[in-house]
């Protein structure tokens, strides 16, 4: 009797594990597809914007301004002026700036006026934009006012391909926890970190009072890092984990 029931015995244990594996394979694929749409959605914010600044950079009247000397015709200042205006009102609530920035990293018109003639050479963004050809986007880093932002930039160049200055737009870094907050949606079971590559977060959508802190303390030297590239404040690191 006890040889016949263990066929008995070993086929509810067996649905029990079936289940338990579809049910793991459910998860698992709904996770994948969270995960896949809320990087397509922060990846096709970043290219748009990437492939936007690109093209604006090259707008004729910014290319004017920038071959002319500033002071050489007013109405040449005004209408890149009025460009900038124009596209720093575009509608995106995050833009903090636009600017038109000279080979050497000086600020020569910013929709926020009080920007002008600021040197942004040691800015996260500047390095990166002046050796490429390509449009770039910098890590979030602070300001003096301890505000966040990332900036994308793009060369300024004429028809023969002379670089006569940068095109940079500023977001508030709160952009990045709005696109993620979009992607996943209202649902609450979904636990998405945004990290850059010191695990500073970026986004989170269930903690966003953690945003911009570490999820461990940095290793001195990474905090020494992050500090110097305006990356964390300099306070004391685990304050900042």
């Amino acid at each position: 009797m006890s040889i016949a029931r263990v066929p008995l015995i070993c086929m509810p244990r067996r649905a029990t594990l079936q289940t338990q594996q579809a049910l793991t394979n459910g998860a698992e694929a709904a996770l994948a597809s969270r995960a896949a749409q809320t990087a397509s959605g922060l990846d096709a914010f970043i290219q748009a914007t990437l492939d936007s600044v690109a093209g604006e950079a090259q707008f004729t009247d910014f290319i004017t301004y920038l071959t002319l000397s500033p002071s050489s015709s007013t109405t040449v200042q005004a209408r890149a002026v009025d460009l900038l205006n124009k596209l720093s009102d575009k509608g995106n609530e995050f833009i903090i700036s636009y600017a038109l920035v000279d080979t050497n990293g000086v600020v020569l018109l910013d929709t926020r006026g009080f920007n002008f003639k600021d040197d942004e050479s040691g800015e996260a963004y500047f390095p990166q934009v002046r050796f490429t050809e390509k449009p770039i986007v910098s890590v979030v880093t602070y300001s003096d006012d301890e505000t966040t932002s990332l900036t994308f930039a793009s060369k300024v160049t004429n028809i023969t391909g002379d670089y006569l200055g940068v095109l940079r737009v500023k977001y508030d870094s709160a952009i990045l926890q709005d696109v993620i907050t979009k992607s996943v949606g209202p649902s609450s079971d979904a636990f998405v970190l945004l990290l850059d590559p010191l695990r500073i977060r970026m986004a989170d959508n269930q903690n966003p009072e953690l945003v911009l802190k570490s999820i461990v303390p940095l290793e001195q030297i990474d905090y020494l890092l992050a500090v110097d590239s305006r990356r964390f404040l300099d306070i004391p690191r685990e304050q900042q984990a």
